[in-house]
């Protein structure tokens, strides 16, 4: 579900900022392909450490301590898309201000690689049945195939896409008669819809003539609500474009996530972007308005 309060921020900030300035507005429309750079976070996590004394076939005594583990998350993003339509105002000569709003498409995995373990202190110690599992795993005489073959099928970490609704807020100068732009200001975008989704292997368990047989089984795990997706996100870009027909230019720009993409989570995921795409304006904003001269009757 989308928050509404994201959206009514960035809808204010949209109607907003078309009061600035006197003169009409211009409008253009921007396609660009959009490529995040890789990065890694780090963090130290803790987890239950087991060790078991075995009494009987049946039944350990169970040791558990504290384990800490350093570890990386590392996102790695496929090309995505923004689409916009732009609302330009005159600010001053060669100066306007662009607004606007479109659609972001981002798409990109997450691994986590999981460093040395550091051992802490004995936390319990109990007496516990096999049969329960070990760590969580079911207690298996025989397995039917292996945990490799299962695992190797799976596609590794987990894959997120996003679409989000996007205004930008900029600033821009026109040089060498409107053919060159330079520009930059900030974005705020929130998300429209979200999936992730990642593949694991689980055990499959089957008492079988007194025997527990058990077969590994690949598992998906898919996520539609975007609860862990941060529902207002605020970037900065700089961009510059240059006219190579009428209405026609090239761009290309470098933008910032400032906010973490992802709520709730250790993985610190606020990508730096290189984007390139073509930008039309729509109608011909780069000439002066001049009066039209009467016509004249020769005598």
């Amino acid at each position: 579900m989308i928050n509404q309060l994201p959206v009514l921020i960035i809808v204010i900030a949209f109607t907003t900022v078309q009061f600035i300035s006197a003169q009409g507005p211009t409008y253009d429309f921007r396609g660009s392909i959009v490529q995040p750079l890789e990065s890694e976070s780090v963090h130290t996590e803790t987890y239950p450490y087991f060790t078991f004394n075995f009494l009987s076939d049946t039944t350990a005594v169970r040791t558990t301590s504290e384990a800490s583990y350093e570890t990386t998350h590392i996102n790695t993003s496929r090309r995505g898309s923004d689409l916009e339509i732009g609302i330009n105002f005159t600010i001053a000569k060669n100066l306007k201000l662009r607004t606007g709003m479109g659609v972001s498409l981002r798409h990109f995995s997450t691994t986590q690689n999981i460093g040395s373990r550091t051992l802490g202190g004995i936390t319990s110690i109990d007496t516990v049945s096999l049969s329960i599992g070990i760590g969580g795993t079911p207690y298996c005489d025989t397995y039917t195939n292996s945990y490799f073959v299962v695992s190797e099928s799976l596609s590794e970490g987990t894959n997120t896409k996003i679409i989000a609704l996007k205004i930008p807020i900029e600033l821009y100068y026109e040089l060498f008669e409107s053919k060159l732009k330079v520009g930059g200001g900030l974005y705020l975008q929130t998300p429209l819809w979200s999936k992730r989704r990642n593949e694991y292997v689980t055990v499959q368990r089957e008492l079988i003539d007194g025997q527990h047989e058990c077969k590994y089984v690949a598992s998906v795990n898919l996520d539609k609500t975007g609860n862990n997706i941060n529902n207002l996100q605020i970037g900065a870009n700089v961009w510059t474009s240059y006219r190579i027909l009428e209405n026609l230019s090239v761009q290309i720009g470098v933008m910032k996530n400032m906010s973490n993409i992802f709520v709730g989570s250790d993985n610190q995921f606020s990508p730096l972007s290189l984007s390139v795409g073509l930008r039309y304006d729509l109608g011909n904003d780069n000439d002066e308005a001049t009066p039209k001269s009467e016509p004249t009757l020769g005598l």
